[in-house]
């Protein structure tokens, strides 16, 4: 006997009756039920016989076999990706106070003066000018950060002074402190430098002298007059050039721009992310960061602003946005976060499924037991869909669908609302209790979470990987990421896709 298909308009005419165990129609019905045209007792013994042929027909062919409309609807489009703040890249610029020394080493040297000749100094009302000889030796630069300036100490400087004049009679007068017997003056410098950045993508340094202190007073030997004041003048008119040299040594020591031009083009170029994605990290301009003081150093940073982007396809070319002057307000955000769109392959998951679900037995109430023949995950609408091919007590597909989520603790993608759809729970009310139904839902659920563990961690060691290089010969470029959470998900036409945000730190730093 051919087993007939069960379609769901005609079985819903179809109901299953608790003593017999199997379908009963009203032509089944009428097979019972005595006609007026017929004798009782000849309905009476056609009855069983009647019955047998329906079972048989029920259950003896393995089972009805159903038809159950496949959901198609369109996929609904991604949603547009999450806002996020935008990326930095951080150029550091580190200058040591050490080199800040050298620079004032260099500026001003440990000893000077001039005593083969007189120099030319002030005139006086009643003198001749004067002239004089000079020699001043130093000690140590002692740097020291004090708020939003740096302080350097000339605390161990001694000097010599040798002084001649004549009076309007003609007497030639000299007097020397600092010789022979009379021990050196000792006298104290202090420099402030203030940093500030200029739009040349240079660092400027302003050094400016604290008037100097003196310590004990220049009396000279012979005039018997106390020249504190002219050696002050002395000093005083050679301090601003001395300044000028400590800039202009610390200059040399900040220049960015061409470092920067050459990072800001290799930045412009694509990333391979793999699966035919690309990172491109979009720079858009760049800004100063504040100077601050970190140990022995003084620290501050160019931060180059990105709006990293991933493109889907075929490799991109680079951009050739021209690098713009540096900003000079400070930046407002701060490390690098970006949104990548990771996909579960249903290829793959469909792969898991076929070996973990396809096989499963239960037992069937209305005869002998269900089999998963095939298994399959698709994307229907904004849902996910499970098909589910099954044989014995019933034959044909059933499908179930659920609302995808992402369990951050357990990096999981899973559903939500797992249930059969309406056209599929239609048909299976009428076959079956409604307990050995969820019973099959229960067993499948826990083989469609797809663990998304590797790929996030693929995705974080790429990431780093992608960005940690040299750029160029002593500069690294180096990436840390410090967290990926996950936003959207939905279906698209290969897979699930998951919206990753990444966040974490990109530095520019010389190694």
């Amino acid at each position: 006997m051919r087993c007939g298909r069960l379609s769901q308009p005609a079985f819903q005419n179809r109901q299953y009756s608790p003593k017999h165990g199997f379908l009963i129609t009203p032509r089944s019905k009428g097979i019972r039920m005595v006609r007026s045209n017929l004798r009782s007792g000849v309905m009476s013994a056609l009855a069983p016989w009647a019955l047998l042929v329906l079972a048989s027909w029920t259950i003896g062919c393995g089972g009805s076999q159903i038809a159950i409309p496949r959901p198609t609807d369109a996929l609904a489009p991604p949603p547009a990706s999450p806002p996020v703040a935008p990326s930095t890249v951080n150029l550091a610029v580190t200058i040591p106070l050490v080199e800040l020394a050298a620079a004032a080493d260099e500026a001003m040297p440990m000893s000077t003066g001039q005593e083969h000749a007189w120099q030319t100094g002030a005139h006086s009302s009643d003198q001749e000018a004067l002239q004089y000889q000079y020699w001043v030796i130093r000690g140590p630069l002692n740097l020291r950060v004090a708020r939003d300036q740096l302080l350097g100490e000339f605390t161990e400087m001694q000097y010599r002074l040798a002084l001649k004049t004549t009076s309007p009679g003609g007497m030639v007068l000299e007097g020397r402190c600092g010789y022979g017997e009379d021990p050196p003056k000792h006298m104290k410098l202090v420099t402030r430098t203030r940093f500030s950045w200029t739009e040349q993508w240079t660092l400027r340094t302003d050094t400016a002298f604290d008037p100097p202190e003196f310590r004990d007073s220049c009396r000279l030997a012979g005039m018997n007059a106390d020249v504190t004041p002219i050696v002050r003048a002395i000093v005083e008119a050679r301090l601003p050039a001395l300044a000028v040299a400590i800039d202009a040594k610390a200059k040399e020591r900040s220049e960015t721009k061409q470092r920067a031009q050459k990072i800001w083009n290799w930045l412009q170029q694509p990333f391979d992310l793999g699966r035919d994605r690309w990172l491109m990290l979009n720079p858009q301009h760049a800004q100063a960061s504040p100077i601050v003081s970190k140990g022995p150093d003084i620290r501050t940073s160019v931060d180059l602003v990105l709006k990293p982007q991933v493109h889907v396809g075929a490799k991109p070319s680079a951009e050739h946005r021209p690098l713009e002057p540096l900003r000079i307000a400070p930046g407002s955000s701060d490390g690098f976060h970006l949104v990548i769109p990771v996909v579960a392959d249903y290829e793959v998951i469909n792969r898991r499924l076929q070996e973990r679900v396809v096989g499963q037995v239960f037992d069937s109430p209305i005869g002998e037991p269900l089999k998963i023949s095939s298994a399959r995950l698709y994307g229907s609408g904004a849902q996910l869909i499970i098909e589910l091919g099954v044989t014995g007590a019933m034959n044909g597909v059933l499908y179930a669908t659920g609302q995808p989520v992402y369990d951050e603790e357990m990096r999981l993608l899973r559903f939500e609302q797992f249930d059969y759809t309406a056209d599929t729970r239609n048909v299976l009310v009428r076959s079956a209790d409604a307990l050995f139904h969820r019973k099959i839902l229960a067993r499948i659920e826990p083989e469609t979470r797809i663990d998304l563990s590797d790929r996030i961690d693929e995705l974080r060691h790429r990431l780093a990987s992608l960005l940690t290089r040299e750029i160029e010969p002593g500069w690294w470029l180096e990436a840390t990421v410090s967290r990926l959470n996950a936003l959207g998900i939905y279906p698209v036409a290969g897979g699930v896709e998951v919206q990753i945000v990444a966040d974490g730190a990109i530095e520019i730093s010389p190694r």
